[in-house]
């Protein structure tokens, strides 16, 4: 008799255990979410906030740099920018904002995106990783590219003509992938976009307003240079104000703080206030290919005349 109690309540115990097991599996902390278990939804809008970051902070200081802001103290940070003579971490937040907050998010999100043919999320990486890396190949130059995010603690450098080219690869995949319906089990992008709230149209002709700007950079490559792919890119992307991409901060109450620099996420105002007007921009991006389109044809006349 003893042996069948003890036999009975070795099964209900072990049972217990099993079950216990199996509940803390299933439960997530939803603030605290791992590689695995982070939804699509969930990276995009960190995604879009560290770049945004960097971003600002590039703009800020290349435009302190270049004497276009002023800079009253001799010793702060950005007083030493404006003396050309910057700290080192001056030369370092661009960078750890767009690799260890933002593009080391997308491939991971790529990958999550692909099990639920969440088309629109995998578009909106692609977009991203090309205006961050445009980014930083304008202020680096050469940079890790084809071996970055991939784990290799030593990446190669590439050489600039292979970013640029991989970034306008990644624009046309962005496109292509935004105009592809999500499947049915995948979260809406509106769930998870601070910048367009998942208005697809939009995307596309941010897609396209950049897919622009990058072509006019090689103005200078005659080879290169081609000023009609300029104008068609053009007119496909944001042409008024009913366009522009306002990129909103994703505001966290409390005294949280973002991990690279430290700072406060609810202090944080920079995202609120930058839209992405490409009606204005693109009017000089349109003038100037028209300018490099007329003088080939000037060019091509006089030569046959």
């Amino acid at each position: 008799m003893k042996k069948i109690i003890f036999l009975t309540i070795s099964i209900f115990l072990l049972s217990g255990l099993n079950s216990c097991k199996k509940w803390l599996d299933v439960n997530v902390d939803p603030n605290n979410p791992s590689d695995a278990s982070a939804t699509v939804n969930i990276r995009l809008p960190w995604i879009q906030y560290y770049y945004m970051y960097a971003l600002g902070t590039a703009n800020m200081r290349a435009s302190t740099v270049a004497g276009l802001l002023t800079q009253t103290s001799t010793t702060s940070a950005n007083g030493l920018l404006a003396a050309w003579n910057p700290l080192q971490s001056s030369c370092t937040t661009i960078y750890q904002n767009w690799f260890l907050g933002a593009a080391v998010n997308l491939n991971p999100m790529i990958a999550k995106a692909q099990e639920t043919d969440a088309y629109h999320y995998m578009a909106a990486a692609y977009c991203i990783r090309a205006m961050g890396f445009m980014m930083m190949l304008d202020f680096h130059g050469e940079i890790p590219y084809t071996e970055a995010l991939t784990g290799k603690y030593n990446p190669a450098y590439d050489q600039g003509d292979v970013i640029y080219k991989g970034c306008l690869a990644d624009l046309d995949k962005a496109i292509e992938f935004f105009g592809k319906t999500q499947g049915a089990g995948s979260p809406a992008l509106s769930a998870g976009d601070l910048w367009n709230g998942g208005d697809v149209s939009k995307w596309i002709k941010l897609c396209y307003g950049l897919k622009a700007r990058f072509l006019n950079q090689v103005s200078k490559k005659t080879a290169l240079y081609k000023p009609d792919d300029i104008i068609a890119a053009i007119n496909s992307s944001l042409l008024s104000n009913a366009d522009n991409v306002l990129m909103k901060h994703f505001n966290i109450s409390g005294d949280a703080t973002n991990f690279t620099v430290g700072d406060p996420y609810q202090a944080y105002y920079m995202g609120c206030c930058r839209i992405w007007c490409y009606s204005a921009c693109n009017q000089m991006v349109r003038q100037s290919a028209y300018k490099q389109f007329y003088r080939r044809i000037r060019s091509s006349r006089s030569q046959n005349a």
